[in-house]
């Protein structure tokens, strides 16, 4: 709803006009992420020259966590696209320039993680845009989601709850 109703197009523009701004380029990059759930909207965002704009935030916001954690979010959801293009356009644009200056920055685990699989997709050869790995973006948003504790609930012990005593049974 959110891209249809112009959305994608007022971020990367907010995007564009507050450059120097960590905040708003943290927050267009993490919307754009989000909206990279439908994959119309990311064929809007790569229309609108979306990619250029989140690997340009990635470069002039290279230490700043918040950035580097949504941008590199949204940079992963092009590459689970079957569409060298959009490969092409991130690399054209600086990214492998960028990601290797995140992680020279000393970045969070989750943003460290992140940007080794980008990287490595971004110079993987011969990826075809008719069959990608049918793996890769599965993968990929499994680690992502383990990473940022979706997927830790289960090696916890069960809750207690108030009044409930569990009885030995022999």
């Amino acid at each position: 709803a959110i891209g249809r109703a112009g959305g994608n197009r007022m971020i990367i523009g907010a995007m564009q006009r507050h450059v120097d701004h960590a905040g708003v380029q943290e927050q267009a990059c993490g919307a754009l992420a989000n909206l990279g759930i439908h994959q119309q909207n990311m064929v809007e965002i790569a229309q609108l020259n979306g990619i250029e704009c989140v690997v340009s935030s990635l470069r002039r916001h290279a230490t700043h966590p918040g950035v580097q954690e949504n941008a590199c979010f949204a940079l992963s959801k092009f590459l689970t696209m079957p569409n060298e293009n959009y490969r092409q356009r991130m690399r054209s644009a600086g990214a492998e320039d960028a990601l290797n200056i995140i992680m020279d920055s000393n970045p969070s685990f989750d943003v460290k993680i992140c940007v080794k699989v980008l990287l490595r997709r971004l110079t993987e050869e011969g990826q075809s845009q008719a069959s990608p790995p049918s793996s890769q973006a599965p993968q990929f948003q499994a680690n992502y989601g383990m990473q940022q504790g979706q997927g830790q609930q289960h090696h916890n012990p069960p809750p207690k709850f108030p009044g409930y005593q569990q009885q030995d049974r022999k």
